[in-house]
């Protein structure tokens, strides 16, 4: 299971749904920036990260649910990709179909993985997510 929280708010969401939430993002134009893992140490705020973000994919860093945070930038990026994918996720679907839409090499999801999204239930969960994320910054637990 995966929580997203920011002060009071949650959303909480199955981590294979995260997943392809996240990969449906990539394919609507989002380019994640990476999360933070801050911990205190000697008096400053040290990302636990930043030394190792090269040997991991973006998506280890956004699937994991050890407390990262997700910048407000990266959030607000994230959520006009997702409030795109709710909108548009037929078109976008159908373009990846016939070969006019250009994917990220690095979405791991096939086309047909995304057929949820084109529900009344799947354009809800997007929608939930935008509006979550564009609120800010948060954490995935």
């Amino acid at each position: 299971m995966i929580e997203l929280r920011r002060d009071r708010s949650r959303v909480r969401l199955s981590q294979t749904v995260w997943i392809l939430t996240l990969d449906l993002a990539r394919v609507c134009g989002w380019n994640p920036s990476g999360t933070r893992h801050l911990r205190a140490e000697g008096g400053e705020m040290v990302d636990d990260l930043k030394d190792v973000r090269h040997l991991m994919g973006w998506q280890t860093e956004y699937i994991s649910n050890d407390g990262q945070t997700v910048t407000a930038d990266d959030a607000a990026h994230l959520a006009r990709a997702l409030q795109k994918a709710a909108v548009d996720a037929s078109k976008i679907l159908a373009d990846w179909r016939s070969g006019t839409l250009s994917v990220p090499g690095d979405v791991r999801t096939p086309e047909s993985g995304f057929q949820w999204f084109i529900t009344p239930d799947g354009r809800d969960h997007l929608q939930t997510v935008a509006n979550f994320c564009g609120g800010g910054a948060f954490q995935i637990f």
